[in-house]
């Protein structure tokens, strides 16, 4: 459900999500049917507020889901999902990339 909120970009769910008592965004029943972690699932679809919202509840960025293995970031880059979506994806790929860890 959370996961499902973070691909249909709906803020007020996310933001609702989060702020209920601390909740874990790295929890395993956050992981949706594909093996896709929210930030994963957001970073895709290129909704970079997102993004940088699952990050400040400390989203685990070098998560990989199963198929493939890629990281949000990677999953920003490649963003196949909505290719018409440039500006979501450039905004996506800054904010993972500025809080890449080295």
């Amino acid at each position: 459900m959370f996961c499902y909120a973070c691909i249909k970009n709906d803020t007020v769910k996310v933001n609702k999500a989060i702020s209920k008592q601390q909740m874990d965004v790295n929890a395993p029943e956050h992981i949706n049917a594909d093996g896709f972690s929210p930030p994963c699932a957001a970073a895709q679809h290129g909704h970079a507020s997102i993004v940088d919202k699952l990050l400040k509840a400390k989203a685990d960025i070098e998560f990989r889901e199963p198929q493939r293995g890629f990281t949000p970031l990677h999953l920003a880059v490649q963003n196949t999902v909505n290719p018409s979506n440039e500006r979501g994806k450039v905004a996506t790929v800054d904010v993972l990339s500025s809080t890449r860890r080295t």
